[in-house]
């Protein structure tokens, strides 16, 4: 990890001054910068300025104080945790003397200042992006179906210094999804990223035989819970100036047609033209909508219940193997942040090469 200042190294600087790095959690970094009346900016993550060296001094309790070195060379300062946030961050820190110092702990995460809505949140992919947007700074509201794993969720977050609230419901009410926007607005302040998972594979079996109910459940759990979601998130998603929607979406119906799968390929191939359309008809506006196009995970709604299963799961895939939720997650950050600021009416696949894989 390296911390990089860009402007020239200041003619006096006083070996007072010092940089501290509080790990509050595993990705997350709070800086506080004391500069004895010296003024500091665009501090970055990664790349290669001129700046100076600093020395961890010390560990205690997740802070590492770093004095610095009379060089004017790149630095790099290494903590016990490794990678802390993403490499696309980017802050500002104006210091001024003392006073300004105190005032300048500034949080360097992804998602710093924002509110997010998670659907699905109850287990798999969902619960691992609820734990990261959290983790990257972001308050939290979390929905799904299950109360005991929701309140665990929050627990969980709580204790790694995060902020988060659950809300139970099925996400085919409408009155839910706004039950869910109000108290993202009422609780946080507004809304800057909605991300709607939640989803299900549904009862599987050829058209001839596929009852009309059944069907109509996987559209209306995988498509018109998404669209009900977005109706009312859209809006409060506008008041903050546009932000980021997301829509899990899947390859089958994109890029393959598995056997027995007709309404869900329906419904998660209408989640793309959804997308597209929310992307065109709101870019102007600062909104962002993407959908995420996972592989095969492992999660406990998989399908792969026998250990055959899953080995043909897996050999469909190019890295023959399943993703971990953590990894659909972290595609789920990279929409939901800055780093995607020219990204959007995409369908974005994580889905370890089962699109291309022939073999």
């Amino acid at each position: 990890m390296k911390v990089v200042g860009r402007q020239q190294r200041p003619e006096v600087f006083k070996r007072k001054a010092f940089v501290k790095f509080r790990l509050k959690s595993e990705r997350q970094l709070a800086v506080a910068l004391e500069a004895g009346g010296q003024q500091l900016t665009h501090y970055v993550l990664g790349g290669h300025w001129n700046g100076w060296r600093v020395h961890p001094q010390n560990f205690n309790d997740g802070l590492v104080a770093c004095h610095p070195l009379r060089v004017n060379r790149p630095y790099a300062a290494f903590a016990r945790i490794g990678w802390l946030v993403p490499l696309w961050t980017a802050i500002t820190i104006p210091i001024a003397g003392e006073a300004g110092a105190k005032k300048g702990m500034i949080e360097m995460f992804a998602l710093a200042n924002k509110v997010a809505i998670v659907t699905g949140a109850s287990s798999g992919i969902g619960r691992a992006t609820a734990k990261l947007f959290a983790a990257e700074g972001a308050k939290v509201v979390v929905a799904g179906r299950r109360q005991a794993e929701l309140d665990a969720l929050v627990a969980e977050i709580a204790e790694a210094e995060g902020s988060a609230i659950a809300l139970t419901g099925d996400i085919r009410d409408e009155a839910y999804a706004k039950a869910l926007v109000d108290l993202a607005v009422g609780r946080f302040g507004g809304l800057d990223i909605a991300f709607n998972n939640a989803g299900s594979v549904g009862q599987m079996g050829p058209v001839p035989d596929m009852p009309l109910e059944t069907w109509h459940e996987t559209l209306d759990t995988n498509l018109t819970g998404a669209f009900i979601g977005a109706k009312h998130q859209v809006p409060a998603l506008l008041e903050r100036g546009g932000g980021s929607l997301i829509f899990t979406s899947s390859f089958v119906g994109r890029t393959a047609g598995m056997p027995g799968m007709a309404a869900y390929a329906a419904a998660k191939a209408g989640l793309i033209g959804l997308t597209q359309v929310l992307a065109a008809e709101y870019g102007a506006q600062g909104l962002r909508v993407n959908a995420l196009l996972p592989g095969g995970t492992d999660t406990p709604g998989a399908t792969t219940t026998t250990p055959e299963a899953r080995a043909f799961v897996e050999g469909l895939h190019a890295l023959k193997r399943m993703a971990q939720p953590q990894e659909i997650a972290r595609s789920a950050l990279y929409l939901a942040s800055d780093a995607s600021s020219f990204t959007t009416g995409t369908a974005l696949f994580a889905d370890g090469g089962v699109s291309i894989n022939r073999t």
